[in-house]
């Protein structure tokens, strides 16, 4: 039986990448798979070497349909096993956001419900031009979580967000890139290359700036005081300081302003 969520290492652990590998079934996610994922993505949190993490979905169809509707079907009979299903899904959603370094998803195909939160969650979101995205919630009878409106209400804004969650249509590429619910989108062809090309960008870059502007960017997003915002950043800053990375880093750009022409 094929592993259905597959964790690899690239560029000596730099970058690490997870697949949803259930192509037949447009990697729809089963509970397991939701848990399965989560555990894939603190364990990369705990690699030193992992500065950028990147989530795809297998086969060349789907990133991911979302949730198995079996599954849901079954799961929400009750209260209870509606909330158990809730929090097994957000605890996923929770281990993406909480993630130190940056996570983009390479989206191709359908990017549905579940599927599409999940690539909210992520920081990025590279989209192939045949990506189709929705979060048909109400069609369904779902209602979201508040983590997961407060995430798709930051990234897209309160109206484009209730036009999203009211309507349940699907955006293709172009219309999301238009609504700010995808950053970038490429040829089929280009769109495994590009987000690769992106990911080492980001891991040449010192650690300690891109892991402190991701932490307070959420800080910011989840409402934190200014007075905590601005302890944060001190905080960072000294680490800043004292990393030997950063300073070697701010050597070499000076060193090169001084050369002369």
């Amino acid at each position: 039986m094929n592993q259905e969520i597959v964790t690899e290492t690239l560029d000596d652990g730099a970058i690490g990448l997870i697949t949803l590998n259930r192509p037949e079934r447009h990697n729809a996610l089963t509970l397991a798979m939701w848990r399965q994922f989560a555990d894939s993505v603190r364990a990369f949190g705990e690699k030193a070497a992992c500065r950028v993490l990147i989530v795809r979905g297998a086969g060349e169809r789907a990133f991911s349909a979302g949730a198995d509707l079996n599954e849901i079907a079954t799961h929400r009979q009750t209260p209870e096993g509606a909330a158990a299903h809730h929090a097994v899904v957000e605890d996923a959603f929770r281990a993406l956001t909480d993630f130190e370094q940056p996570v983009i998803a390479m989206i191709h195909g359908y990017c549905i419900g579940g599927g599409c939160e999940l690539a909210v969650a992520c920081d990025l979101r590279m989209a192939d031009e045949r990506a189709q995205l929705g979060i048909p919630a109400a069609k369904l009878g779902i209602v979201l979580g508040v983590d997961e409106l407060r995430r798709l209400a930051s990234l897209v804004g309160v109206a484009v967000a209730k036009e999203i969650l009211f309507s349940g249509r699907r955006f293709d590429a172009a219309e999301a890139l238009r609504i700010g619910l995808v950053n970038q989108v490429f040829p089929a062809d280009k769109l495994e290359d590009a987000t690769f090309a992106l990911a080492r960008q980001i891991a040449e870059n010192a650690p300690i700036s891109v892991d402190a502007t991701k932490a307070l960017l959420n800080a910011i997003d989840r409402g934190i005081p200014s007075t905590e915002l601005a302890a944060l950043q001190r905080t960072f800053s000294e680490q800043a300081n004292l990393a030997v990375d950063a300073r070697e880093r701010i050597a070499s750009v000076v060193s090169r302003r001084e050369r002369p022409s």
